[in-house]
């Protein structure tokens, strides 16, 4: 039975949401009932410093995403 938080693709079931490494990069997605945009945050190697926040786009009733 396919759960509402998991997503099916040729290799099984993975995550719908949360830091998924695909293929071709890293994959974020979220959802929230209220937001209206979102980012995520790329930390330096040492955890300390934001080296980057990069926006998710709209997927749809309340799911944000972003492939890097």
């Amino acid at each position: 039975e396919r759960h509402h938080l998991m997503t099916e693709g040729a290799a099984g079931y993975w995550p719908r949401f949360g830091a998924t490494v695909t293929d071709s990069g890293i994959r974020f997605a979220a959802w929230s009932g209220t937001a209206e945009r979102m980012w995520v945050s790329i930390f330096d190697a040492e955890g300390k410093a934001e080296a980057d926040r990069l926006e998710l786009q709209r997927e749809g009733d309340g799911g944000f995403a972003l492939s890097v």
